[in-house]
């Protein structure tokens, strides 16, 4: 499906543009996990459960993370209960699970690519409550440009929650309160002509314009929002 006019097509930013992989997430979130109760919103296939379980503080049984994963589409939620990787799983609305919940019930409160898949009045709720249940760190990502789509198929069955319906940028974050920083850059993506055999002529120039898009996100691939409390 291609994305809205104006917007990069789908095969164009996952073929070229440096960030497309949940994956490049993974160094730059897990720096920011805060304290031993994590609250994973999205929690999808348990990526983050299995992360830190193995690579936050996974020699030492005291401090290591017990994250609460929390999913609406049921057969994830089934899926990481097969998997083992959480102390506890929800299957319930995020926003309506996190506004049930005490302030600073969690040390930290993620919810990576979740936000556009939300409404925008919901997702402005969603960057509140995170803000307010998380004790010491919420922590939110989301694509850095307006790509709609509808639901999708996934190894879990057809899942119509895997729209989205919103897109975000740094500076609704930052009007929240969150630090935000550039994952990856989607210069590739623009529609200049030779940009990409420019790149592949000089394969370093991704290198370099990834780095340029920590702190000017807004050449960023995918943006990556923090507040503390």
């Amino acid at each position: 499906m291609l994305a809205p006019a104006g917007g990069p097509r789908q095969k164009d930013v996952r073929c070229s543009a440096v960030g497309y992989s949940p994956l490049e997430l993974d160094p730059v979130v897990l720096p920011l996990v805060e304290g031993r109760t994590v609250l994973d919103l999205g929690c999808g296939f348990g990526h983050w459960a299995q992360l830190l379980r193995t690579h936050y503080h996974s020699d030492d049984p005291a401090r290591r993370a017990v994250v609460t994963g929390v999913d609406v589409f049921a057969p994830n939620v089934e899926f990481c209960r097969q998997v083992g990787a959480y102390a506890s799983l929800v299957a319930a609305d995020a926003v309506e699970f996190l506004t049930a919940q005490a302030s600073g019930a969690f040390d930290t409160v993620l919810a990576t690519e979740l936000i556009e898949h939300l409404p925008r009045e919901t997702g402005e709720r969603l960057l509140v409550e995170a803000a307010r249940v998380a004790g010491k760190v919420a922590i939110l990502s989301t694509p850095n440009w307006r790509y709609l789509r509808p639901g999708a198929s996934t190894m879990t069955g057809f899942n119509e929650h895997e729209h989205h319906v919103s897109s975000w940028t740094a500076t609704d974050f930052r009007r929240h309160g969150y630090a935000v920083r550039g994952v990856g850059h989607r210069i590739r993506a623009w529609p200049v002509r030779g940009v990409n055999r420019l790149f592949d002529a000089l394969p370093t120039l991704d290198h370099v314009f990834a780095g340029v898009a920590v702190e000017h996100p807004a050449i960023a691939h995918t943006l990556v929002a923090s507040r503390r409390a």
